[in-house]
């Protein structure tokens, strides 16, 4: 089930973001659960860093698995951390919910029929949604 939000809102609206920008923000949280098993792969060492990635240093050619595998490590927290961040801060009470619908690209009507029920109507979750892409778009800047 896929969420069908208007990617562009009134430039009146306080969380006002463009088309481009909402869409590049969508697919950047829904890459959240590929980061998390990297990030696991990377922590537990059960693959090589590296990937075929090489430097050069006066003509020489160095491989530095540890280098890459830190710099790897580095930038997939700060990503999950940059939407854990958004999220918490977008509303207090529903941002699990938030969470769920711009990570796993779930709709309102999923939150609202699933197990655990979202505790509030369409328009209040919409708000506090549009609030989560804004207020990422400031963290990513």
């Amino acid at each position: 089930m896929t969420t069908q939000n208007r990617p562009e809102i009134s430039k009146q609206s306080p969380y006002w973001i463009s088309r481009h920008r909402f869409y590049e923000l969508k697919h950047f949280c829904l890459q959240y659960y590929e980061w998390k098993n990297e990030l696991q792969f990377i922590t537990e060492c059960h693959r090589h860093p590296l990937d075929g990635k090489e430097y050069s240093s006066n003509n020489i050619r160095h491989t530095d698995p540890v280098f890459e595998c830190v710099v790897r490590r580095e930038e997939l927290t700060k990503n999950i951390d940059m939407i854990d961040k958004a999220a918490k801060a977008c509303s207090d009470d529903i941002g699990k919910y938030v969470f769920k619908g711009v990570t796993e690209g779930v709709s309102f009507e999923y939150l609202f029929t699933s197990e655990d029920r979202i505790p509030c109507c369409k328009d209040y979750y919409y708000e506090a949604f549009r609030r989560f892409f804004w207020i990422l778009s400031k963290l990513r800047k």
